[in-house]
C-alpha cells in the first residue's frame, strides 16, 4: 500500500518537525532563563610598588567570590572565566592584563 520510500519520507518530516520543536523551545527558553551572576571582590592589601627595569611593578591581595549557579542551566555544560586588570600609566595610555584564567565545567 505504502512504499518505503513514502514511509522514510514521512518519518523523515517527522524528525525535522520534533527537531524544529526543540529549537524553538531552545531559543525560547533564553528570555527566562537570564544569567545574574553575583560577584564581590574586596582588596586585602598592597603588598609592594615598586621600580623594576624602567616599569612599575604592583602585587595586589584580594578576595574574589563570585556565585555563577545563576549562569549555569541545562544549556550550559563550559563556562570560561577569566580577571582582567586595565589601568593607565604615563607610558601607556591604556593597558589590559589578564590576571587568570580558569575553565569551569558543570557535571
Amino acid at each position: 500500500m505504502h512504499s518505503l520510500y513514502s514511509r522514510l519520507n514521512a518519518l523523515f518530516a517527522f524528525v525535522c518537525f520534533v527537531l524544529s520543536v526543540v529549537i524553538a523551545l531552545n531559543i525560547i527558553s533564553t528570555f527566562w532563563l537570564v544569567p545574574n551572576p553575583k560577584v564581590s571582590l574586596k582588596f586585602n592589601r598592597l603588598r609592594s610598588l615598586a621600580p623594576l627595569r624602567g616599569n612599575e611593578v604592583i602585587s595586589v591581595y584580594f578576595d574574589l567570590d563570585a556565585d555563577l549557579r545563576s549562569v549555569f542551566h541545562w544549556n550550559t555544560r563550559h563556562l570560561y572565566v577569566s580577571v582582567v586588570v586595565s589601568y593607565a600609566t604615563a607610558k601607556n595610555v591604556f593597558f589590559l592584563y589578564t590576571e587568570a584564567n580558569q575553565n569551569l565545567f558543570f557535571s
